[in-house]
């Protein structure tokens, strides 16, 4: 039931129904007893808020992820902070976060994600 509630939750954020997803991400967190899953979850909860303008607990939120996750749950956390720090006018911080996952990404030999996680911190 915790995959199905997250999935939902994706769906209902590409179909711009926020505070639906949110709940929905709320909901599956709280069910999920896997720490990775945890970790994915919390990401994927951290977008929705940093897409609502809550920056500062989904910065709260992708840090509890990136301490959950495995290397590509983490990679991604990372990614998706650093889309928060930029959105936010913090280049340094962005950087080093792109940095951060570039390297995780690097360990799983991900060559594509690499190169459009580059043009991104490129564009700071």
């Amino acid at each position: 039931q915790p995959y199905l509630l997250g999935t939902l939750g994706v769906c209902l954020r590409y179909q711009g129904e926020l505070s639906r997803a949110e709940e929905y991400h709320r909901e599956a967190l709280r069910l999920h007893t896997s720490p990775i899953q945890q970790g994915v979850e919390n990401m994927r909860l951290g977008v929705v808020l940093r897409e609502q303008g809550n920056f500062t607990e989904a910065r709260q939120v992708f840090l509890e992820a990136s301490t959950l996750g495995d290397t590509i749950s983490t990679a991604g956390t990372k990614a998706e902070w650093a889309r928060l720090e930029a959105q936010a006018g913090n280049s340094a911080e962005a950087s080093a976060l792109y940095s951060q996952s570039i390297a995780l990404h690097q360990e799983l030999g991900n060559s594509l994600e690499i190169e459009k996680l580059e043009k991104e911190r490129e564009a700071l």
